[in-house]
């Protein structure tokens, strides 16, 4: 037997981003890949509609059939009413744009927790036949973005519910800081999360990583280098306003003095410590944080690149070309493998992790 598990997150931007159909396409892809005399569980859950469904390819006698269930609602559904909304004025354009907020006190709605469970129940009942878990959602650098909650929990050493770690009981998205440590996974409960997986599973994360001032700090280096030595130090002089906006915002990884930045508007870097610089940006991200605590390899963007709809064969997601220097930049020098796809999303494996 193999499984594929797919999430749906709900596009809280209202704007008609096409999730569920991409997790559709996925899941043909998958069943015109069917192996003969292989069982087959596909587990589609969707966040907006509160439901999971499950397509099965079942082989008896050298023949097989595709039994579809109908989805079965397990979760509470997820709507404009679930969001309070803010506008706000583009600063470039001066147009109004609309924000939406998860609101507090929707206990039933669907979480990434519920997909941990997912998994954790896949290891009790059928060990390592998990090949694949998809999200197709909006993402950031601390992960899927299933609704666009907040983890706002206030700390409290006194209370044992409001301990460090712990998830905000509102939150529904991914958290790259809490998921995968306790409480909210133990080592035992990763043991189990990798247990449910092949040997060749891995979990993919579809959204974005596009923190703005890494993409612009890395431009600022492509432009600036062809080529760069393991002894090179990196000299970026004439940057804009925008630039040294941005690299400050890493200087404390970058180790630079930001008011020295300012009123010389260039920047010194030994190439060593720029590389390390990354790795620790990286080493902050879901995917990288989830193959680390699990041993499961994690597919997801690199920081500083995002992702575009309808891209790849099938077209469904991949990393814009427009961020494909970076990418070009972590294989280069960091030595960062990319998704046997062609979608230029990295892959956080453990041979990633040796090298940090």
């Amino acid at each position: 037997m193999r499984r594929h598990t797919i999430c749906v997150g709900v596009d809280y931007e209202f704007g008609g981003a096409p999730f569920a159909e991409f997790a559709g396409k996925r899941r043909e892809g998958i069943l015109a890949g069917k192996k003969r005399g292989e069982d087959l569980v596909i587990d589609v859950f969707d966040v907006r509609k509160g439901t999971r469904q499950t397509t099965e390819v079942r082989w008896s006698n050298g023949k097989y059939a595709v039994v579809n269930s109908d989805p079965k609602k397990i979760f509470a559904p997820v709507s404009r009413k679930s969001y309070r909304s803010e506008q706000t004025k583009d600063p470039v354009t001066g147009l109004l744009k609309t924000h939406y907020y998860f609101l507090d006190g929707q206990p039933d709605v669907m979480s990434i927790v519920d997909i941990y469970k997912h998994i954790y129940a896949i290891a009790d009942k059928n060990p390592g036949t998990l090949q694949e878990v998809s999200i197709f959602s909006h993402g950031w650098h601390g992960g899927p973005i299933l609704v666009n909650s907040f983890d706002d929990l206030r700390e409290d050493a006194n209370d044992p519910s409001r301990q460090s770690g712990i998830r905000d009981p509102d939150d529904k998205d991914g958290r790259a800081g809490k998921d995968f440590i306790s409480p909210t996974m133990s080592p035992t409960q990763a043991k189990l999360f990798a247990k449910a997986f092949t040997t060749t599973g891995y979990f993919w994360i579809w959204g974005c990583n596009f923190p703005n001032a890494v993409n612009k700090f890395l431009s600022k280096v492509e432009r600036s280098y062809s080529s760069i030595k393991e002894t090179d130090v990196v000299k970026l002089s004439n940057l804009t306003k925008e630039e040294i906006e941005a690299t400050v915002q890493l200087s404390s990884y970058l180790e630079f003095d930001p008011q020295n930045l300012i009123k010389t508007r260039s920047l010194k870097i030994p190439f060593p410590v720029l590389k390390k610089s990354l790795w620790a940006i990286l080493a902050q991200s879901y995917p990288f944080r989830l193959a680390a605590a699990t041993g499961v390899t994690g597919i997801g963007a690199l920081v500083g690149t995002y992702a575009e709809y309808y891209q790849g064969d099938p077209p469904i997601m991949a990393v814009s070309s427009r961020t494909w220097k970076h990418v070009e930049f972590y294989k280069k020098y960091l030595n960062i493998e990319v998704d046997a796809e062609g979608r230029r999303y990295g892959i956080y494996s453990s041979s990633m992790l040796n090298s940090f």
